[in-house]
């Protein structure tokens, strides 16, 4: 089975994600999914992890595929994912790291950027 690995944490069964979007039926879903495959879209990798995650578009509830997609996203520079992967991490959904909120502190979005240094300095104080 063809996977993509995100990171040691994280394996996405590539086989698995084609079949769920397909069960699904939902054309967006499917055009999301090819901007995945062809682009390595950062903003479908959050799309399609979110949508995993609280099982919407069709797709079955998969923390372990949508957390995978997330750190796929969060790599590729997609702050809002950088901040998302970070509470996973805070929270211990992942490993203990803060990586994520030290990059989504230079997002452009000054809300998004404030609750990440106050997340960061939270984090340290532990």
């Amino acid at each position: 089975m063809k996977h993509i690995n995100p990171g040691e944490q994280f394996r996405i069964p590539m086989d698995a994600v084609e079949d769920d979007v397909e069960k699904s039926g939902n054309k967006r879903l499917r055009t999301i999914w090819e901007k995945i495959q062809q682009e390595q879209d950062v903003d479908a990798m959050e799309y399609m992890s979110l949508a995993y995650i609280y099982g919407n578009s069709g797709l079955p509830a998969s923390l372990e595929k949508g957390i995978g997609f997330l750190h796929l996203a969060a790599q590729g520079g997609c702050t809002t994912a950088q901040h998302y992967m970070a509470d996973c991490y805070a929270y211990g959904i992942g490993v203990t790291q803060n990586r994520y909120y030290r990059l989504s502190t230079q997002d452009s979005d000054d809300e998004l950027r404030e609750t990440a240094r106050r997340q960061l300095k939270k984090l340290q104080t532990y």
